[in-house]
């Protein structure tokens, strides 16, 4: 029974010790509480929305003030002088639906393009312009309710499961485990091996070895993204994706990402000593990266603390960006502000690593 005891006070005292472990322990729930609770379910407080047609009717229905409305109605409507315009608006993610008013609703049904990439979107989208068109009807004849305006619905690219839209996340989240397991895990496993003693008696540079470990890094999560792409293609029933030209454009999204992620990884573990820290951080930075990033649910629906969050998040850039490709057919240009956000996050991180690397045991 002694022994026992003695073995229940060695793993207490071990405890009290590492008063991280008990911070981390809490920490973690209360991470996922916040973040979880405020990045999915919530009401997006305006859709931007490109108008087409007769100003008196586009006043009517999408007024400039959104004054005595709730925030769950507002329409922010956009004023396009073509449908060409609007619609390049929308493939550019500058608005999220286009809604074309003829001169006569009641002779003509008003059309209403939606970016069904984005089904959280799209039907909001609908349901406010639905609402938009009975305020409509409603100050114009009130007596002839029964002669309600029209409204034509064109999902711009299909119907998208909502398997598919999470494919994206999926795959994003792929890189960032093999970042975590395949190269800052075994960076901080290899050092307290005492296999970095080989290393730091060669005359091979900070930057050198720094640079060896991150490629290393970059090329075994960019592959486990790419080989998540051939299996999400098949679960996600996304043919389209294996297409040659889609396929290497998504192949360097992914790239950008592994760079991106890796040097993140390696910015939280360059001054680690033990694998303790490491595992404890991985846990805490998989939910309040990947949750707040768009993976699950639009950011449009996010409080604004976490929207501003979410623009220094690299795992946002590479969500949009993989989504835009897979599901809207966007071309590298369409989708250039976010590979270029993830190789700046990735050169910054490469520097802070150089800068806080050390040559020593």
């Amino acid at each position: 029974m002694w022994k026992t005891l003695a073995i229940v006070e060695r793993e207490l005292w071990r405890l009290a010790r590492r008063p991280t472990l008990i911070v981390m322990a809490l920490l973690l729930p209360a991470i996922q509480l916040l973040v979880l609770g405020y990045a999915v379910g919530g009401d997006i407080p305006e859709l931007r929305v490109a108008v087409v047609g007769d100003d008196p009717v586009i006043q009517l229905l999408v007024p400039d003030s959104a004054e005595g409305r709730s925030d769950a109605e507002a329409l922010r409507g956009i004023r396009f002088q073509s449908i060409d315009a609007a619609r390049q608006a929308l493939l550019a993610g500058e608005v999220h639906g286009v809604l074309a008013i003829p001169r006569d609703l009641r002779a003509e049904a008003v059309r209403i393009e939606v970016d069904s990439a984005d089904k959280f979107l799209a039907d909001a989208m609908v349901d406010r312009v639905t609402s938009a068109l009975r305020r409509y009807d409603l100050a114009i004849a009130p007596e002839l309710l029964a002669q309600t305006t029209n409204l034509n619905v064109t999902e711009v690219f299909g119907q998208v499961p909502y398997i598919q839209y999470l494919l994206a996340g999926v795959v994003s989240l792929a890189v960032f485990m093999m970042s975590t397991v395949g190269g800052g895990i075994t960076f901080v496993d290899d050092k307290v091996r005492g296999v970095h003693e080989g290393y730091l008696v060669t005359p091979i540079t900070t930057v050198q070895l720094v640079g060896g470990f991150g490629i290393a890094g970059v090329i075994k999560a960019a592959l486990a993204g790419i080989c998540l792409l051939v299996i999400g293609s098949v679960l996600a029933d996304l043919p389209s994706i294996m297409a040659l030209g889609q396929f290497l454009r998504l192949s360097i999204v992914v790239a950008a990402t592994a760079c991106a992620l890796v040097g993140l990884t390696f910015v939280m573990i360059v001054r680690a000593q033990d694998l303790f820290w490491p595992r404890a951080m991985f846990a805490v930075a998989n939910t309040a990266l990947y949750f707040p990033s768009g993976a699950l649910y639009p950011t449009d629906a996010f409080p604004e603390w976490m929207r501003v969050l979410s623009y220094v998040n690299p795992f946002y850039y590479s969500v949009h960006a993989l989504r835009a490709v897979m599901l809207r057919s966007a071309n590298l240009w369409q989708v250039q502000a976010d590979l270029g956000a993830l190789l700046l996050f990735a050169a910054v991180a490469f520097a802070i690593v150089v800068f806080a690397f050390k040559r020593t045991l």
